[in-house]
């Protein structure tokens, strides 16, 4: 009986969430960069199903978990969601809402598999532990994009030296290798070093903001040597 009960359970999330998205729609809004078009809040491109299904619940609850004043929580939801690549779409209060509604379903779907969650105090636990387990999706996602980066930097750093070495200049380079580079998180990088230069960071400060965002010894080294 557990697994029927189970599968219905998330048969009728699914349902709330494509109802909700479906109801209230996309929210839009986009960034043209060199020929290319990045979007802010593009929920399409989540990388986790984890935040991309849930998302039109969790964007209905946000503007309730605004009302949440945590404020050493919001500092680092905002700092890991910006590492984890979706901090442009995921919120804090996006975050907190999550973590209300693990908190809320866990323990009632591990009572579906063990009785010892029937027990007040284990049910109480099971919760505690749920409110917790969207920060290790985030984590996840950080380490994840991070080893993207690493896997990516030195072909892009070989791309970028012959580029220099033929005659373009650097931004140029870098705008040539956002424009043919394939798809991921390094791309994503640079593309964003290019649009803080265009508002008015200069070279240096884009870099450092750069090293600063992903925090990975590697990066700091290749920032530090330009």
């Amino acid at each position: 009986m557990a697994i029927p009960y189970l599968l219905s359970l998330a048969l009728i999330f699914a349902a709330v969430a494509l109802f909700t998205w479906n109801l209230f729609g996309k929210r839009s809004g986009a960034l043209a960069i060199g020929g290319m078009v990045l979007r802010s809040d593009d929920v399409s491109k989540l990388p986790s199903i984890f935040f991309k299904l849930p998302y039109p619940l969790l964007d209905l609850l946000a503007p309730l978990a605004h009302y949440v004043a945590w404020p050493s929580f919001r500092q680092r939801a905002v700092v890991n969601l910006q590492k984890a690549g979706i901090g442009s779409v995921i919120t804090p209060d996006h975050l907190l809402a999550m973590k209300a509604i693990f908190a809320v379903i866990t323990p009632f779907i591990l009572s579906v598999f063990s009785e010892i969650f029937a027990n007040p105090a284990m049910f109480v636990l099971a919760g505690i532990g749920g409110f917790f387990i969207p920060d290790r999706f985030v984590t996840d996602l950080r380490k994840s994009r991070e080893n993207q980066i690493l896997r990516a930097l030195p072909g892009a750093v070989d791309v970028l030296s012959l580029s220099v070495e033929a005659g373009l200049e650097f931004l140029m380079a870098i705008q040539r290798l956002v424009e043919r580079g394939g798809m991921g998180a390094l791309r994503e990088e640079l593309a964003t070093i290019l649009n803080d230069i265009r508002l008015g960071k200069s070279r240096s400060e884009a870099l450092k903001m750069f090293s600063a965002r992903v925090e990975i010894p590697e990066v700091s080294s290749f920032v530090s040597v330009l």
